[in-house]
């Protein structure tokens, strides 16, 4: 009766769709919003906003080849025809074309508003989406899938976290209540303050004969008020300078000497032959001795150090 008879045509219906199709007064408040949290599980109804080459392809790429012949008849052929249409509002649409059924208005409408060439970004997601829809899917959840495991583990974190009948029995609607008590009390206190600030000034105001240390109150109040405000500002800059200059010097990139040591002679007789590899900040030593048998060129692990004739010589 109103056109909406595909899921496709039911995905992003709003509540006031639903009053618009008959579905009005308290008594379908409870069915309205029923059919609200079934219509937001729907999946999203993505139309084409290419500018097509006929009518014809138009059509067919909303679902609407019904109503061809109708447009057919009044000459609506070549895109450039589809530019006259786009301009037309919904009661020549019903009017020229005997399109009356909501849902199909509604869609031929949002069609031809969002009818236009695309732009850089979004061919990037078209050529995006036909790669993915020519890509080999399999249903993850199927008992013979070898990834069972891992769907039942998203399922069940999605049930868990991202499900949005969670927030119908927890606790959003006392924390909403909350924060607006709390933005109440503080407007409420800010109110008082500024009442009090202002009687104070006034009365002073009034007071023409008072001073203190030879000065009018308000003008040292003033005066104190801004130095105070300065001084704050000179210390937070002065801290705040502090640490971007320690951010800077902690991220100099000092150079390391890199060490060079000559073959030594262990005391068993043993030549140990050691060169130093500099890896960001850390040494990483090759030992040839130990090593090269089994195919190991790096160590990162730190050597102790001992004192031999006067050079200094890792310790494996």
């Amino acid at each position: 009766m109103h056109g909406y008879d595909d899921t496709s045509f039911v995905s992003g219906m709003k509540n006031e769709d639903l009053i618009d199709i008959g579905m009005t007064g308290d008594e379908y408040s409870f069915h309205r919003k029923k059919l609200m949290r079934e219509i937001t599980r729907l999946p999203e109804y993505i139309a084409d906003y290419k500018v097509p080459e006929s009518t014809r392809e138009w059509l067919k790429s909303i679902g609407m080849s019904d109503y061809l012949q109708n447009f057919l008849d009044r000459d609506v052929v070549t895109k450039w025809d589809l530019a006259i249409v786009k301009s037309m509002k919904v009661t020549e649409l019903n009017e020229r074309y005997h399109i009356t059924k909501k849902a199909h208005v509604k869609r031929i409408m949002h069609s031809l508003k969002n009818m236009r060439n695309p732009n850089d970004r979004e061919a990037d997601i078209e050529r995006v989406r036909y790669i993915v829809d020519q890509l080999q899917t399999s249903v993850m959840l199927e008992p013979s899938s070898s990834r069972l495991n891992e769907a039942l583990f998203w399922e069940a974190l999605r049930a868990q976290c991202l499900d949005p009948e969670l927030t119908t029995f927890n606790e959003v609607d006392e924390l909403k209540q909350a924060l607006v008590d709390l933005r109440n009390g503080w407007l409420m206190v800010f109110a008082v303050a500024n009442a009090i600030w202002l009687t104070l000034i006034l009365v002073l105001t009034s007071q023409s004969e008072l001073a203190i240390l030879g000065s009018n109150p308000i003008g040292l109040a003033t005066a104190l008020c801004f130095g105070v405000i300065q001084a704050v500002q000179f210390l937070a800059m002065l801290f705040h300078r502090g640490i971007t200059l320690m951010h800077h010097t902690a991220r100099i990139p000092y150079p390391t000497r890199r060490p060079t040591f000559r073959n030594k002679t262990r005391k068993s007789g043993t030549r140990l032959s050691v060169q130093a590899m500099p890896s960001r900040g850390d040494v990483v030593y090759h030992n040839s001795l130990t090593n090269r048998q089994n195919g190991v060129a790096y160590h990162n692990h730190a050597f102790m150090m001992e004192e031999d004739e006067g050079e200094t010589v890792p310790k494996v």
